[in-house]
């Protein structure tokens, strides 16, 4: 909803998109802000972009509903490997630079049992070649959560733009529905329901997610540990019930507010 945050510039895309397509992306954010302009209320999955909604819609109101998901069975592992996933909704380009294309590269040259497996918009760059058979890429599957399904951890890199900042966790619930780990960029709308260190691993810059991915590829029984209690934080914050209530709620506030 608001265009100096989004959408990326079309060079950000690395030609996987047309500038026709491109221009329709940034008439969609303008669709969208027009249309909750003549809104009096907002409804975001985080206080992060509820935030944003606040300076457009008529009452400077926003209402946060978060998303949900159901636990589901894990497939049993089989085999010595340890196994990361990277899915990218959006177009995304991992390399040595990148903080979490860093600590990946350290992994992969440390630890010969680590495998890749990569979904969605995630592209890496040249740097990974070495490595190139031990990494999986799916591309933008419709059935990535499937390949998600039999890893061992999680990650959802960020770039620390504003757009990152005010994302629902749908990553880390995709994770958690499966009872896996998930290692994440730090951002304001992840710290909204999920404790660094208990339901998920947050990093920042490089040496942060170096350590923190070094550690847990070393540590099964610490990656079984916050898979666990993904799987409660989900069961509770993240329940439907938990999304109905918080429906009631806003229901409530709006009836009490037009009796006034």
């Amino acid at each position: 909803i608001d265009p100096r945050h989004a959408p990326p510039p079309l060079a950000a895309f690395e030609g996987r998109i047309s500038a026709r397509a491109y221009e329709d992306l940034v008439f969609g954010v303008a669709l969208y802000r027009a249309a909750a302009a003549l809104c009096d209320y907002g409804l975001a999955p985080t206080r992060a972009l509820a935030g944003h909604l606040d300076r457009v819609v008529g009452t400077g109101r926003s209402f946060v509903i978060r998303d949900t998901a159901e636990p589901d069975g894990r497939t049993a592992r089989t085999g010595d490997g340890i196994r990361l996933f990277l899915y990218a909704p959006q177009s995304r380009t991992v390399g040595a630079t990148d903080p979490a294309g860093a600590a990946l590269l350290h992994v992969l040259r440390d630890e010969p049992r680590v495998r890749l497996t990569t979904a969605g918009f995630a592209v890496l760059d040249d740097a990974f070649a070495p490595f190139a058979d031990r990494i999986t890429r799916h591309g933008p599957a419709a059935d990535w959560e499937e390949a998600l399904r039999d890893s061992d951890l999680n990650l959802v890199p960020t770039d620390g733009s504003e757009a990152d900042a005010c994302l629902a966790p749908t990553g880390w619930l995709a994770a958690a529905r499966f009872g896996i780990p998930t290692l994440a960029g730090d951002t304001p709308a992840l710290r909204e329901t999920l404790r660094d260190g208990v339901e998920i691993r947050l990093a920042s810059a490089e040496a942060g997610w170096t350590t923190a991915l070094r550690e847990l590829v070393a540590a099964p029984d610490r990656r079984a540990e916050l898979g666990e209690a993904a799987v409660q934080r989900l069961r509770t914050v993240h329940a439907p019930e938990a999304a109905a209530e918080a429906c009631r709620t806003m229901i409530k506030a709006l009836r009490n507010r037009s009796t006034r």
